[in-house]
């Protein structure tokens, strides 16, 4: 299925195809039900599959494919993920971009996981990547929860390397700014009510950044919105009676304020 379904989004000219690392369903089971939505007949909502085998299945139907995989730094080991990275790019003329963030509780509690050890393990992560991929020597370091003791993973890279990003809950995501390799891209929480909000948000990062020396102009951040869309032209909300699929049909636009210029 996927092969046939990345195949079609480069016949449509999609720029991305963006897999999720998630254990649990998105939607509460009460409201994934056959009366709200006929999806719901159909697919397991809390049945997942392992985003780094599709993305390898959809890179053998299409290798120019561009590629986003998420996960999260609860669950990441920093040298396989490194691995599976590198392996995805070696195999695709297209973009391969690693997004990952500090954890959520649905992903991480009921599967064994301490969701409280996500920005300190997002930490030993990001840094761990960096070194990793940098390194023409073996090295040691010692983290937050990964200590490395003469790691190499040798100096073979692809045409072009892996990107990076974070995403987040909460600004406690982004008070290491120095944990973030270079070329990396953030994303931050989708609750900005209005431009001048997310101006300030821009601008604290830039401050933090400059702090530890970095350029603040190489941050630039992108306000990803929900984007509600209703079923009759001029309606913003579903009214009394109506199926609550209008919950569920959602799509994510990436909004660029001019505050991110600023």
């Amino acid at each position: 299925m996927i092969g046939a379904f990345t195949d079609a989004l480069g016949a449509g000219g999609i720029d991305e195809l963006w897999l999720w690392d998630e254990l649990s369903g998105w939607f509460p089971g009460q409201l994934w039900r056959p009366d709200n939505t006929a999806a719901a007949a159909v697919i397991d909502s809390n049945a997942t599959y392992d985003p780094f085998v599709q993305a390898a299945f959809a890179l053998a139907h299409n290798p120019g494919a561009n590629i986003r995989l998420s996960t999260d730094a609860v669950r990441a080991q920093p040298a396989e993920l490194l691995r599976r990275m590198l392996t995805l790019a070696h195999n695709t003329t297209g973009n391969v971009t690693l997004a990952i963030g500090a954890g959520e509780l649905r992903q991480t509690k009921p599967f064994g996981y301490k969701r409280s050890e996500g920005l300190k393990r997002l930490e030993d992560v990001f840094v761990l990547l960096g070194k990793l991929y940098d390194a023409t020597e073996p090295f040691s370091y010692e983290g937050n929860f990964w200590n490395y003791k003469n790691a190499f993973m040798g100096v073979a890279r692809p045409r072009s390397g892996p990107s990076s990003g974070r995403s987040g809950a909460g600004r406690s995501c982004w008070t290491s700014p120095r944990a973030m390799p270079m070329g990396s891209r953030s994303l931050r929480p989708q609750s900005t009510q209005t431009a001048e909000q997310f101006a300030q948000i821009v601008a604290d990062m830039r401050e933090k950044v400059a702090g530890y020396g970095r350029d603040p102009r190489s941050v630039r951040l992108r306000d990803l919105e929900p984007l509600r869309l209703p079923r009759r032209s001029g309606r913003d909300r579903p009214g009394a009676g109506e199926p609550a699929d209008q919950v569920l049909r959602w799509s994510v636009r990436a909004a660029r304020h001019r505050a991110m210029e600023a």
